[in-house]
């Protein structure tokens, strides 16, 4: 065998192992795309805080600890060798792209610090929400003191 032919061999192998590895309980990829940070916790303590940091993710594979990465706060580029690996990565990153925003966008609007959170009757014209202590409901007072210093993905993990 030469080397060309293993390394086809060896491409064609991670190629027909991605659509497995997706589909596997291993990797709880329905967990992960409703918010879960899949990174295995011995990799999560060798880190430490990733946030702001540039991290170069080599054989990322369909690129789901890269994205947990990123959820983290880190700036994060995955390579794979595998087209069906980084095709799966692409399509992952879009959908969760998707629904990242749509849970941003729910929080901020339907949870927190606006009017209609306060689900009294009447119109709601968009104003800020103070909050009601009394009646347990968040305000953007609160809001933004428990954000501080946070990272938008580190937060809406830990609400979610």
């Amino acid at each position: 065998m030469n080397s060309e032919n293993y390394l086809q061999i060896n491409k064609q192998t991670w190629n027909n192992k991605v659509s497995i590895h997706v589909n596997s309980d291993f990797y709880e990829q329905e967990k992960f795309i409703n918010g879960k940070i899949t990174l295995p916790q011995t990799d999560l303590e060798a880190l430490g805080d990733v946030s702001g940091k540039r991290i170069l993710h080599l054989q990322c594979h369909f690129g789901q600890d890269s994205l947990s990465l990123a959820r983290l706060g880190a700036k994060v580029t995955g390579i794979d060798f595998s087209e069906e690996a980084i095709a799966k990565a692409k399509a992952l990153n879009e959908k969760l792209s998707l629904e990242e925003i749509g849970r941003i966008f729910y929080h901020l609007i339907q949870r927190r610090g606006f009017l209609s959170n306060s689900r009294k009757g009447g119109s709601d014209d968009g104003a800020i929400f103070k909050g009601n202590a009394k009646e347990g409901k968040i305000g953007i007072d609160d809001t933004l003191e428990s954000i501080e210093g946070k990272t938008l993905g580190s937060y809406l993990y830990e609400i979610y």
